[in-house]
């Protein structure tokens, strides 16, 4: 991959609350955005009250371009994680593949800077279920696949740079599905990998010391010299909080998974948090990575009867957590405020869509919510009619 800059580090300073009331836009515009108040009909989903939505692409299809030509390609089937990276004044998003026998991938949508699309292609081919991943923070895309000699790779999002086979696979494959990392100390960062196994480990990988010293991105991945440890829990006696420790036993993290957060999936890191979904046990995770200290909470209830998988953070002064579902028949996005409370963002109609959404993620201004149904091969594209960004206040939140 081509050497590039990291990301700016995040704010040390703490995120600020929600007001009771939303507080006044220097503007003065209006805000009508209500979270879970599933009142807006369209394109097959029932959409809280202040949001639009239109679809962008389609597996098998063609896309259409803002200039009216198409894409070489078709779109790919089984549209899975997915992340974006800023490009000049628009963006990219990049979405895996989840298609078995070689058939699967990661494409990538370039968009304007009116979010409009503007070309299409595949960006890695040949690999196999390649169902989640994670953005490093120098703007390469790591897609992992899902099955039982599952691997993890690194693509380049502009699709310039061929894609490379990382270190974080080790030495046992297996049913990877989602990577983050705590580049806090940049000359030791930790990249953590989830897989959906029963006894599925969650391993922290510390790269080549001193290629990560070299400040070389390119290599951090990919060069051997790489230590592994994995997620050991020790509950108390509540079993909903405990403390954790990183060993350098396979064979115990395994035994922890097991007991503790069996079939793992979405995985996110902000600042000292590190979140993790168990998907069949249907419960959050939050590490204190510095204090190492954990507390979980049930994801059940409400409108959220699926099983959790992908998740994505925003971090500001809502501090919302999103959520894809799996299993449902009305399948949705879902998130949960600073509060631990749960609200539904949109969900699917049963009768036109499956039960699993996928491929959660942000355009760089947060204007832009893309998600979609795995089955269906259905990219959307929602956003906020009063013209904030998600992160922006809103009216009073319908909870589950």
């Amino acid at each position: 991959m081509a050497n590039r800059k990291p990301s700016k580090e995040p704010t040390k300073n703490p995120t600020r609350r929600p007001t009771a009331n939303p507080t006044a836009n220097p503007t003065g515009k209006s805000i009508t955005f209500i979270p879970g108040d599933l009142s807006v009909h369209q394109n097959g989903l029932r959409l809280s009250r202040g949001l639009e939505s239109r679809i962008i692409a389609r597996a098998e299809t063609k896309i259409q371009y803002r200039n009216g030509t198409y894409s070489e390609e078709s779109f790919h089937n089984q549209p899975d994680a997915a992340g974006v990276f800023e490009k000049g004044g628009g963006w990219v998003y990049v979405s895996n593949s989840e298609v078995p026998d070689g058939k699967g991938g990661v494409g990538a949508l370039t968009f304007d800077a009116d979010g409009h699309v503007i070309d299409y292609k595949m960006i890695l081919k040949g690999t196999s279920m390649n169902c989640g991943g994670g953005k490093t923070y120098w703007n390469t895309w790591v897609s992992c696949e899902e099955e039982k000699n599952g691997q993890i790779y690194e693509t380049d999002p502009f699709g310039i740079e061929p894609p490379q086979l990382t270190q974080l696979g080790g030495y046992e494959p297996g049913k990877f599905e989602s990577v983050a990392y705590d580049n806090r100390e940049l000359s030791r960062p930790y990249f953590y990998v989830t897989k959906d196994e029963e006894d599925g480990e969650i391993r922290r990988f510390q790269p080549n010391r001193d290629v990560a010293k070299s400040g070389n991105y390119s290599r951090l991945l990919t060069t051997p010299g790489g230590k592994f440890k994995y997620l050991v829990l020790k509950p108390f006696e509540d079993g909903d909080s405990g403390t954790f420790y990183w060993s350098s036993s396979i064979k115990k993290g395994k035994e922890s998974a097991k007991k503790y957060f069996t079939h793992c999936e979405g995985i996110d890191v902000r600042q000292n948090d590190l979140f993790f979904i168990s998907k069949k046990q249907r419960e959050l995770f939050i590490l204190d990575l510095d204090k190492e200290t954990y507390r979980k909470t049930s994801t059940k209830g409400g409108k959220f009867k699926g099983h959790p998988d992908q998740i994505n953070k925003i971090v500001d002064h809502n501090d919302l957590l999103f959520f894809t579902e799996d299993g449902d028949k009305d399948a949705g996005i879902h998130a949960r405020d600073f509060t631990g409370r749960f609200f539904t963002i949109v969900e699917g109609d049963r009768n036109i869509y499956s039960d699993e959404t996928t491929g959660i993620a942000f355009s760089p201004d947060h204007k832009h919510l893309y998600f979609s149904f795995q089955d269906d091969g259905v990219i959307f594209d929602v956003w906020r009619t009063d013209g904030y960004p998600f992160t922006a206040d809103y009216l009073t939140i319908k909870y589950h």
